[in-house]
């Protein structure tokens, strides 16, 4: 990931929404 590259707030919502769909994918309900 370009850490450098993004303004802290949109990595952060970046990382979280990577996470979501991740532990969506992860955990299926």
């Amino acid at each position: 990931m370009l850490s450098g590259q993004m303004p802290d707030p949109i990595r952060q919502h970046a990382l979280a929404a990577l996470t979501a769909t991740f532990m969506t994918q992860g955990h299926p309900t």
